[in-house]
């Protein structure tokens, strides 16, 4: 079953950011993860700070877990709380229960 990381983020610094940005995207892809959304979204309804939306899609929680406390990701998660304020849940995939 699919796990997820949904993140929001607000950047504060973002030539800080480049290391990070440029270097997450193997490190995902090497535990079997992809990128679903990256970028800013659109409200539909309620208050938003305007952060940005990640959606990250792993093939399961176990990987998922390996990548987020993992060497490669806890170095990086380091270096992006200097430059960022970020909320992120972990979630898995929606099974409809079984009639």
């Amino acid at each position: 079953m699919s796990a997820y990381i949904v993140v929001r983020a607000a950047v504060h610094d973002a030539e800080g950011m480049e290391v990070y940005r440029d270097q997450v995207p193997d490190i995902v892809k090497k535990y079997g993860g992809r990128f679903l959304v990256r970028g800013p979204a659109m409200v539909l309804e309620g208050d938003d700070d305007g952060r940005w939306l990640v959606v990250l899609e792993f093939p399961d929680m176990d990987k998922l877990n390996a990548f987020w406390n993992g060497p490669e990701y806890s170095k990086l998660r380091a270096l992006r709380q200097n430059y960022s304020t970020v909320v992120s849940i972990a979630a898995n995939e929606y099974e409809p229960p079984s009639k």
